[in-house]
């Protein structure tokens, strides 16, 4: 059984917790990740996963069937990422939830994520086009935003400002622990991505077969970094709960 540090800790161990409930929970929560990750990279493959016919591609990619057939199958793997983040927390804090209660619970917050998804991704971008500076600032300190519309029923205003404000005060101590989770993920994929043109100049591949063993290593890879990386952000979610508990007591003592 997993259970919450007890008290603030360093990044350090903040990763090791985060590793920890990953360790615990891979298994139980694999098929919501790989689900997720299906939908999300599936329509993305599709075309190259076809085989080669003059004039096919290009018909296929601006095809109404194959947007519409994008659009669902994002929307499927935005729910289920939903529901695979929710599994997690619970998991952490020793709640029940099933396969089908966490779809559920996805399902019921999917218009509150959209609007945090879309509020989050214009402060981002509209930081970045005034400076990249703040772009890149306000997409740390309101990372948060998306674990408490979706564990604590939050509004998406508010939201966005209880992520603020969680973290403003422990900016770098955030950004050193999420570093981790991403530095893994881009260093992972340029490994698959030179292995792979390492085997297709070596082999001659048909561009089909290749992309096919391109999917098959990718969903793979993503279907486990990705819970690794919400957990970590789920243990950077309970270390400045209990940072601004500690702040709270402080100031009333004084």
């Amino acid at each position: 059984m997993f259970t919450l540090n007890s008290k603030p800790g360093n990044s350090t161990e903040i990763i090791e917790s985060g590793f920890i409930l990953y360790k615990s929970t891979w298994v139980r929560c694999f098929t919501l990740s790989f689900l997720a990750m299906l939908c999300f990279l599936l329509p993305l493959y599709w075309p190259h996963l076809l085989p080669q016919q003059a004039g096919h591609m290009p018909a296929l990619e601006t095809s109404l069937f194959y947007k519409l057939s994008l659009a669902l199958a994002w929307g499927c793997s935005f729910v289920l990422t939903a529901a695979l983040v929710f599994k997690l927390h619970c998991e952490a804090h020793n709640l029940k939830s099933t396969l089908l209660q966490s779809i559920r619970h996805g399902i019921s917050r999917f218009i509150p994520l959209l609007l945090v998804t879309l509020l989050y991704v214009i402060c981002v971008l509209s930081g970045t086009a005034l400076l990249v500076v703040p772009g890149f600032i306000l997409s740390i300190s309101l990372m948060l935003c998306f674990f408490l519309v979706l564990n604590e029923n939050k509004g998406v205003f508010m939201a966005l400002l209880s992520s603020h404000r969680l973290i403003w005060g422990h900016w770098w101590h955030s950004f050193i622990v999420m570093s981790v989770p991403l530095l893994l993920f881009i260093s992972l994929n340029m490994i698959m991505f030179i292995l792979m043109v390492a085997v297709f100049s070596q082999f001659s591949l048909d561009l089909p077969y290749f992309y096919l063993i391109a999917f098959t290593i990718h969903i793979l890879l993503q279907s486990l970094i990705a819970p690794f990386s919400f957990c970590i952000g789920l243990m950077l979610l309970h270390d400045l709960r209990m940072r601004q508990g500690q702040n709270s007591q402080g100031y009333q003592k004084y």
